[in-house]
């Protein structure tokens, strides 16, 4: 957060266009001061689901490491954990720096994603649902087996098993809801014999003609 011009407006400015933009809060933005000195900031957006997303100054130099540690620690825990119960961070591989600050202040890694996709220039072809099958749309009046096949798809998981039991289901869905613009109609949950076995959570993506896979998932015998 410097006062750096970036055309006409300097980068403050740019900033607080993109957080209007973007219905962004800033209240929980920190600085770290050393006198006047301003040494690292750090801003926690709360999201669905009570969970908050931890953007970070950037770290140039090693020295700077104790400050921004410092600072997501006493961010997080002036946090309420009846609004946000966890706080995430996205990183890049080469944010090596910025991931010491992140465990000094009790962040734990969870993965490496692999971000991945594909142009879909026909149709889908239809095909038929065995009789011993059922695949449901999402309705509220099926959120118990959309929540059922969620936490069977949880078992024996290599998808963040970290995650496993630090939110309620009704969070989960929640977040999932929240990336992207959720259509019920995109939401599938299927069931063998009515016993729910899987789900795949499709959101479409804001002002572009995509979609983005949010989740699929199914228990382990399946």
């Amino acid at each position: 957060l410097s006062g750096r011009t970036k055309g006409s407006i300097t980068t403050v400015q740019h900033f607080q266009a993109f957080a209007r933009q973007q219905n962004l809060s800033l209240k929980e933005l920190w600085v770290a001061y050393r006198g006047n000195q301003p040494l690292a900031a750090g801003l926690i957006v709360p999201t669905a689901g009570r969970t908050g997303m931890a953007f970070l100054s950037p770290i140039t130099h090693e020295s700077q490491v104790p400050h921004s540690s410092r600072l997501l620690t006493a961010a997080c825990q002036q946090q309420d954990p009846t609004t946000i119960s966890l706080i995430q961070m996205l990183l890049d591989p080469d944010q090596t720096l910025e991931a010491q600050a992140l465990a000094a202040a009790g962040f734990t890694p969870l993965a490496h994603l692999v971000y991945m996709l594909r142009a879909l220039k026909t149709a889908p072809t239809q095909r038929p649902v065995p009789l011993d099958f059922q695949i449901l749309q999402w309705s509220e009046s099926n959120r118990e087996t959309f929540a059922t096949a969620i936490l069977a798809s949880y078992e024996q998981t290599r998808d963040c098993p970290r995650l496993l039991g630090l939110r309620h289901i009704d969070d989960i869905i929640n977040g999932h809801m929240a990336a992207g613009i959720f259509r019920p109609d995109l939401w599938w949950a299927i069931c063998c014999e009515h016993q729910p076995i899987g789900v795949l959570l499709v959101n479409l993506v804001p002002k572009q003609r995509a979609a983005e896979l949010v989740y699929l998932g199914l228990s382990p015998p399946w």
